[in-house]
């Protein structure tokens, strides 16, 4: 498992802080460049799905029933 440590938490948020910062500067000299880099910019990361749509049966294989406690509250 991955463990983030207080001093990477801490530089996460001064880098964060710093972000804020420089666009609140940006959109103080310029709304139209503020809503220019606040945008997505999806070809940076370009995301292509493959895999199959349905999950064959495996033969053979017995589901097991198991046990359903219904512990819903009733408010009458």
């Amino acid at each position: 498992m991955f463990e983030v440590t207080t001093h990477e938490l801490q530089m996460i948020d001064r880098m964060l802080a710093s972000q804020h910062n420089a666009l609140e500067q940006l959109r103080k000299e310029s709304e139209e460049l503020y809503q220019a880099a606040i945008q997505v910019d999806f070809s940076y990361v370009p995301c292509e799905i493959k895999g199959p749509v349905e999950t064959p049966p495996i033969k053979d294989f017995v589901a097991e029933e198991g046990d359903f406690f219904d512990i819903s509250r009733k408010w009458e």
